[in-house]
């Protein structure tokens, strides 16, 4: 038999994945940011053990998506075992990936039942948004004059909301530039089995075009300021965590922790 598990265990040197400088994952903090953009962008992407974790997550969502049908009999061969090991598979990384490819094919479903057309499913897909950058979305279902709809599955524990989320809009709004606008609905579902939340793991913002369009815009704009010769520097901790310039480069944030200490010193 054909190993089917070969493309699952690529493994990549993170200083030699694509990395865009105004992503979809890093929208919120260079939206707010704007000098962070140029501060990080000759800095490449570190692993650490949470982000191992996700992407091993993601990847075998991505394999269970694809091979559905027969995920379970595919996961019992002996061929599997090294895959298995290479993404630390683990009863509760699997029920919490389970979550999200159960909510995709509920969802599929319920699409094609209402307009009795089949949906697309497009997994790992990456998209450009023009004037701004690129980004690689987890799940997108499309139905041609009907919903366009993008999933993120977050696999940590840092809770995130799905109304005017950055990187769904900019997922939507690139989407829809390849769709040609043809749908009349737009949805965002953010799906985070292991970050309880009074709503549940499954949570869903319904917006419409207007509101993409002018996402679009905001994003557009914010792009345009990174490029500034001085763009502003702005800490807050909601954006600063996940950003590479933070400890070795950021001069804002350096000044930040510099008045802590003082202030410690002044009590």
């Amino acid at each position: 038999m054909k190993d089917i598990f070969a493309k699952y265990m690529e493994v990549k040197d993170p200083s030699q994945k694509a990395h865009a400088v105004l992503s979809a994952s890093g929208s919120e903090r260079w939206m707010h940011c704007p000098g962070s953009a140029k501060l990080s962008a000759n800095i490449p992407p570190q692993d650490n053990v949470w982000s191992i974790a996700g992407t091993h997550a993601h990847t075998l969502m991505q394999f269970i998506l694809e091979y559905y049908d027969e995920h379970v009999q595919l996961l019992a061969y002996k061929s599997s075992f090294k895959f298995r090991e290479f993404i630390g598979f683990s009863e509760e990384q699997y029920a919490a990936v389970m979550v999200a490819v159960n909510y995709v094919q509920s969802e599929m479903a319920r699409m094609q039942k209402q307009t009795g057309i089949k949906p697309l499913l497009y997994i790992e897909q990456k998209l450009e948004l023009a004037g701004v950058g690129f980004g690689t979305a987890d799940i997108i279902i499309y139905q041609p004059f009907g919903l366009l709809h993008v999933i993120d599955f977050k696999n940590g524990k840092h809770k995130v909301e799905p109304k005017n989320n950055t990187q769904g809009l900019y997922y939507l709004h690139a989407a829809a530039d390849r769709f040609h606008w043809d749908f009349s609905e737009v949805w965002v579902t953010i799906i985070q089995p292991n970050a309880p939340h009074k709503d549940g793991p499954i949570r869903t913002w319904k917006t419409n075009e207007d509101t993409l369009e002018f996402a679009g815009m905001k994003l557009r704009a914010g792009a345009r300021r990174t490029r500034e010769p001085n763009p502003p520097l702005v800490v807050d901790a909601k954006w600063c965590w996940f950003c590479p310039a933070r400890e070795k480069k950021c001069p804002a944030h350096q000044n930040v922790k510099h008045e802590k200490i003082m202030e410690k010193f002044q009590r």
